[in-house]
């Protein structure tokens, strides 16, 4: 009995030790083949779809972009990658997939909290705002009806924001804005950019957030997954490439509406 409960121990360490190297070969398998496809499929169609870029598959926004952002909260784990650069609209342009997140505790109390993963990117007008303006997407209206607007005024008092009520009732619905001095909010959010926030949400499927800081417009696009890199358990096929091609065109007709939405406040800037 003592022989057979000893065999059974072995083989529950064999499994264990199996299963762990199974992982960590997938794991090196999977890193090798996003770094093949980026190297190879995703930068042969940035170059190809948007010639005038600049698309380096292993960089990503900084550090220092994203926090200057101010829309998420803390973090500990900072990583991207799918940098592109360039021009739109006459205004400098930059995007990259991130994944941020934050881990605390230690042995099995250890766990680790999505901060933001998707599309992150910057259109920089050279023309500060007259304020911070913060759009976020709206839970807890959507899920808590008038007493989550409630909450949602406490909250941002709490940040020393007030709320701003949109005239675009589609756009209230999937939105919250805030900014710290609402009565000096300019021309920003004007009809064009709410639309092309709106066409983004449609068009990606995916929640939005954005925000004004300085010269800058900030958007993150959220995503459980990568956007260009199919899982490695599919096949790589032409249909992906093409999607690939018509999310990287998309993605940049939408930045470059975005600033056409804000030429008007840079001129009168």
């Amino acid at each position: 009995m003592d022989a057979f409960l000893s065999l059974k121990g072995v083989e529950g360490v064999v499994f264990v030790l199996t299963t762990l190297a199974t992982a960590y070969f997938a794991s090196v398998a999977y890193r090798k083949y996003v770094k093949a496809l980026r190297s190879s499929v995703v930068r042969t169609v940035a170059r190809s779809v948007l010639s005038k870029f600049t698309y380096a598959g292993e960089q990503y926004v900084s550090l220092e972009r994203f926090t200057a952002s101010k829309l998420f909260g803390e973090w500990n784990n900072f990583s991207g990658n799918d940098l592109l650069t360039g021009e739109v609209g006459g205004f400098a342009f930059e995007s990259s997939e991130l994944n941020v997140s934050k881990t605390s505790g230690s042995g099995r109390s250890r766990s680790t909290k999505v901060i933001f993963k998707g599309i992150f990117f910057a259109l920089d007008f050279g023309v500060a705002a007259p304020t911070e303006i913060f759009i976020q997407p709206d839970t807890l209206e959507k899920r808590l009806g008038s007493f989550g607007r409630v909450l949602q005024e406490k909250i941002h008092s709490l940040k020393g924001h007030e709320l701003v009520l949109m005239p675009n009732s589609d756009f209230e619905r999937h939105f919250v804005v805030s900014s710290p001095e609402a009565d000096r909010i300019g021309t920003q959010l004007n009809g064009d950019f709410l639309k092309v926030l709106m066409d983004l949400v449609h068009r990606f499927d995916c929640p939005i957030h954005a925000s004004f800081v300085g010269t800058r417009l900030y958007v993150g696009l959220e995503s459980s997954s990568d956007f260009f890199v199919p899982s490695l358990w599919k096949t790589l096929s032409e249909a992906h490439v093409s999607s690939v091609a018509m999310s990287l065109r998309d993605l940049v007709a939408h930045a470059e509406r975005l600033a056409q939405s804000q030429s008007h406040a840079c001129r009168a800037a």
